[in-house]
C-alpha cells in the first residue's frame, strides 16, 4: 500500500483540518466526502469519452477532475488528469489510454486512503 503523504499532499491536508477547526465545521471531511462520491462516475464519463473517441469532451472532464484533485491535493491524480487534458488525442490516443488506466488505479488508492475518519 501507498503512503498517504505519496497519495495526498500533507500540506493541503493539513490546510483543509485548520479550516475545519477554524470554522468549527467539518469542511475536511465533507470536501472529501464528496470527493469520494464524484470521483467514480466521473472516471467512468472519462473512460466512455475516449472509448468513444470523444478527446474534446475528454480534455474538458480531465481538466475539471484535474482541478478537484489539485484543490484536495491529490497528487498523482492531478498529474495524470493534466497529461490527459493535454494529450487525449486522436494522434496520441494508445498513451491517452494507457495514462487512464494509470489513473484508474491511482483514484482506487486515493479512494482507499481518503485522509479523513468517520468522525471528520
Amino acid at each position: 500500500m501507498s503512503n498517504k503523504n505519496e497519495i495526498w499532499d500533507p500540506a493541503k491536508v493539513e490546510e483543509f483540518r485548520e479550516l475545519s477547526e477554524l470554522s468549527g465545521e467539518s469542511v475536511f471531511g465533507r470536501l472529501y466526502e464528496v470527493y469520494r462520491d464524484e470521483t467514480p462516475e466521473q472516471l467512468i464519463r472519462l473512460g466512455v469519452h475516449m472509448e468513444n473517441e470523444e478527446w474534446l469532451q475528454a480534455r474538458e472532464l480531465a481538466h475539471h477532475m484535474k482541478g478537484g484533485a489539485m484543490t484536495l491535493g491529490a497528487l498523482k491524480i492531478t498529474q495524470l488528469t493534466e497529461i490527459l487534458e493535454f494529450e487525449a488525442t486522436e494522434e496520441k490516443k494508445a498513451y491517452a489510454r494507457k495514462k487512464y488506466k494509470n489513473l484508474q488505479e491511482q483514484v482506487k488508492i486515493a479512494l482507499e486512503n481518503l485522509p479523513i475518519k468517520n468522525d471528520d
